[in-house]
């Protein structure tokens, strides 16, 4: 699903596409290639293209409608190296060994009509994709949380992910999760003693770590909202980063929508 102005090629009026769009931000200096599982109307790729002109995406899509129907209709074409569709299984992609630590930036965003479908709900596929990550790299997932298996990708992203963050959305129940793989992490042992950094509340504290990621997402952010790159503030969405455990304590459906009224 998704929806695009040809007079304003960036302007896809989709929350969850601001989310992921925010999260590369917290790639230092700038990413250099990305992975894309799930093409939809590829605004993801096109977003980030913009962002990051030598940026190298690859996009990976099992249903040719949907690669047809994006070339067609929102102008989708690809680019050299600089973008690359393939019409492949994700679940077959990730097991390249080309792709393993290959990637500064991977999207976790591939939906059918009844959800997320089960061969991308497995063991197999997150230890896959996640080794699609390189050192320094971050995964992040777009959750739809009232999804049948909305509480598994959440197990998922808490088991893989060094202390996950969220960005939700204010009026679609679309949410980013994201994070660096704990297998590349120096110090995921000391997380438990590591200084937590109060933002906005108790409930919105962030370990060190995260809190240095913060501000430097918040910094690149504010660089690309100044160039009037996009026509929508990312630094917006960076303000909304959340650590994903405590919201998911007070209830993760009830919390993605408390910020509604």
């Amino acid at each position: 699903q998704g929806c695009w102005d040809p007079r304003n090629p960036l302007d896809f009026k989709l929350e969850y596409c601001q989310q992921q769009v925010a999260v590369s931000t917290g790639i230092t200096p700038s990413p250099q290639r990305a992975l894309v599982l799930g093409l939809g109307v590829g605004a993801i790729p096109r977003t980030l293209r913009e962002i990051y002109p030598s940026l190298r995406t690859d996009v990976v899509e099992i249903d040719k409608e949907v690669i047809d129907c994006c070339r067609l209709f929102f102008k989708l074409g690809d680019d050299g190296e600089a973008l690359s569709v393939h019409h492949e299984d994700a679940t077959q992609f990730v097991k390249r060994d080309e792709c393993k630590e290959t990637y500064d930036l991977v999207y976790m965003d591939a939906y059918n009509a009844q959800g997320i479908p089960d061969a991308l709900l497995t063991r197999e596929f997150y230890s896959d994709m996640i080794a699609c990550v390189k050192p320094g790299g971050i995964l992040s997932i777009n959750l739809i949380d009232d999804v049948d298996d909305a509480e598994t990708v959440l197990n998922y992203a808490q088991e893989y992910l060094d202390d996950p963050l969220i960005i939700r959305a204010p009026s679609t129940s679309n949410q980013a999760i994201f994070g660096r793989p704990k297998c590349h992490s120096t110090d995921a042992h000391q997380r438990e003693g590591s200084e937590k950094i109060p933002r906005k509340s108790a409930e919105t504290q962030l370990y060190s770590k995260n809190w240095e990621m913060w501000q430097r997402m918040k910094s690149v952010a504010t660089s690309i909202d100044a160039r009037l790159l996009l026509p929508y503030p990312l630094s917006r969405q960076v303000d909304s980063i959340e650590p994903l455990a405590p919201v998911r304590a007070r209830n993760f459906t009830w919390a993605a929508r408390e910020i509604v009224s």
